[in-house]
């Protein structure tokens, strides 16, 4: 398992969200879960979705980074 993050950031803060995850498509949907799980979104249909959703919420993300590969 590797662990991956994901920068967020709003009009009021940035912040950074973590998930443990086999693969970078499982760390995808782990992102997705949590967002849907800890804000009143909408289950994306994909990642694009997701990233619309969040955008249309006024919010952005950056890359998500396996932080393995960065040592």
């Amino acid at each position: 398992m590797n662990t991956y993050i994901l920068p967020y950031a709003n009009e009021d803060k940035a912040w950074i969200e973590k998930v443990r995850a086999k693969s970078f498509n499982e760390a995808k949907n782990r992102f997705m879960q949590k967002a849907v799980n800890d804000w009143d979104i909408d289950v994306p249909s994909d990642w694009n979705d997701f990233i619309d959703i969040l955008k249309a919420g006024g919010c952005v993300i950056g890359k998500i980074l396996d932080i393995e590969e960065l040592a």
